[in-house]
């Protein structure tokens, strides 16, 4: 895993990649994404990693941290340097060590689990908060992903995935070249390693949507998956209908309660629709990033001026709306992430302000002092962190 440097990354990835950055969305992910104080966000610092808080305090762990996820069901995973190699360990909120770093390999906790490895020799296992062995997988078992609703997808030998339960049985067989999450009883899978086409399987293993769709997304609170390439998106609700139908140029990202539309060919536009295709927030938007079950995002408006004509990306500034699209505060930020925990990450590269973490009331909470980092995984993909899977540490 490599850390984002805002400085360099920033604004092309949060323009051109937003297919893929659809971030954090609280309920599905066991991410720790409330408003409460001790939301943390890790910060590269000299090498190593601090934790802000939503009032701009820093937590500094007891050990040195040189990887680390974000926070999950309050704990956070880390990689700790011991002689020339890193294992990894899980510390909590007050920065403690609370499972001692000696896994090679490991994932962050879902659903009261998470998977390590302490070498390539050994069994992986699951291990609750108090560092416990709850399940243990035998050796034919080469990666698995998190719990999700009660199953979590196994690899046997590349490329056979199925499912197991937190008893450590196989309740799915290994039938699939990909298989993804389970999100409102369903989960998209693969069968055929060539075609790549996913479809929907329920609890039972049973194919209940048709595979027939290049891509395919979790299910959202509402009931609605994203399906398709990126260039060509819809939208399908759980009995596999079309509310919004595949169109070309027009991508669709995810979020809690609803879905970020762009169209990407001629002026590209953002808006923000429903799972039924019901327009929520007009397409008048540079960019706009999900809300992640929040009550505010950051987005950029199109001026007036320039609503039918060309757009000087350099000149966008974003600013903070809320679910209806109104302007909360005035746009003044000129990169800015979603809002995670009440909080976002602000990049004024090549600007006297530089790089800051601001409030949803658009105060800024702590400034940082270049050359500080972000950790990658608060900038990952919501159903689809690096973490949800075993990791190891590259030095």
């Amino acid at each position: 895993m490599k850390r984002v440097n805002l400085k360099k990354v920033f604004m092309s990835a949060m323009r051109l990649t937003i297919w893929v950055v659809a971030l954090f969305l609280s309920s599905c992910d066991g991410m720790d994404n409330g408003t409460e104080k001790n939301v943390l966000i890790p910060v590269q610092e000299d090498g190593t990693y601090v934790y802000i808080n939503n009032q701009g305090e820093v937590m500094k762990p007891e050990v040195d941290v040189i990887e680390t996820s974000v926070f999950y069901e309050g704990y956070a995973l880390v990689g700790v340097k011991k002689d020339k190699k890193a294992l990894w360990g899980f510390i909590n909120k007050k920065g403690k060590l609370v499972i001692p770093a000696e896994f090679e390999e490991a994932s962050v906790f879902s659903e009261g689990l998470a998977w390590v490895r302490r070498d390539k020799k050994s069994p992986i296992i699951a291990i609750n908060p108090n560092g416990k062995e709850i399940i243990r997988l035998n050796e034919n078992i080469t990666q698995v992903r998190r719990f999700s609703e009660g199953l979590a997808a196994v690899e046997f030998k590349y490329p056979h995935w199925g499912y197991i339960d937190k008893k450590g049985m196989l309740v799915i067989s290994a039938e699939f070249t990909q298989a993804k999450d389970f999100s409102n009883g369903l989960a998209a899978v693969v069968h055929n390693r060539d075609s790549r086409l996913y479809g929907f399987i329920n609890k039972k293993g049973e194919m209940v949507i048709p595979e027939t769709m290049l891509d395919a997304s979790f299910f959202n609170s509402e009931g609605f998956s994203r399906v398709g390439p990126n260039y060509k998106s819809g939208i399908i609700n759980k009995q596999g209908e079309f509310t919004v139908p595949f169109s070309d140029g027009y991508q669709i990202v995810p979020d809690e309660n609803g879905f970020v539309a762009y169209e990407l060919w001629g002026k590209p536009v953002f808006g923000y629709i429903k799972g039924t295709g019901e327009v929520i927030i007009p397409f008048e938007f540079y960019y706009i990033n999900p809300f992640n079950g929040g009550k505010y995002t950051t987005a950029a408006p199109i001026p007036d001026s320039e609503k039918y004509g060309d757009i000087d990306w350099e000149e966008e500034k974003y600013g903070i709306i809320d679910r209806k699209g109104n302007m909360v505060v005035t746009p003044q930020f000129y990169g800015v992430s979603s809002f995670k925990g009440g909080m976002a990450v602000v990049n004024n590269y090549d600007r006297s302000d530089g790089m800051f973490i601001i409030n949803e009331k658009g105060q800024v909470i702590f400034k940082f002092e270049y050359p500080n980092e972000v950790a990658n995984d608060f900038f990952s993909n919501s159903n689809n962190s690096d973490f949800f899977e075993l990791q190891k540490i590259k030095l």
